[in-house]
C-alpha cells in the first residue's frame, strides 16, 4: 500500500472550524506503520507528520539516485546513437543531465 495525499475538513468535534488540510487518512497511514500515527484511548487520533517527514525525506533522496543514474545512462545513450545519427536534434545540444538538485 502506498501513502495517498487527500484533501479533508476535520470532524467538527476534534477541531472546529478549520480550512480545508492537505495530508493523510490516518487509518490508512497506520496500516503502513502503526508507529506513524497518535492514538486516544486506543482509537487512531491522528497522523504524526513530524516523524514521516524523515521517512519522506529519505523516500526523496532514493528516487533523486535514481534519476541521477537514470540520467546518465540517456546521456551514455544518446551518445552511442550520435554517432550513427549525428542529425538527431539532441546530437548538436551539449549532453546534459537534467536533474533537479536538491540541497540539503
Amino acid at each position: 500500500m502506498k501513502l495517498r495525499p487527500v484533501s479533508f475538513d476535520y470532524k467538527e468535534d476534534y477541531i472546529a472550524d478549520q480550512p480545508r488540510q492537505e495530508g493523510f487518512i490516518a487509518e490508512e497511514v497506520e496500516k503502513i506503520d502503526p508507529l506513524l500515527v497518535r492514538y486516544m484511548d486506543g482509537q487512531i487520533e491522528s497522523v504524526k507528520y513530524d516523524r514521516m517527514v524523515a521517512l519522506l525525506t529519505s523516500a526523496i533522496q532514493d528516487q533523486q539516485e535514481i534519476v541521477k543514474k537514470q540520467g546518465s545512462q540517456i546521456d551514455g545513450l544518446k551518445q552511442i546513437i550520435c554517432v550513427d545519427y549525428s542529425e538527431a536534434d539532441f546530437c548538436k545540444e551539449p549532453t546534459n543531465n537534467y536533474l533537479l538538485e536538491l540541497k540539503y
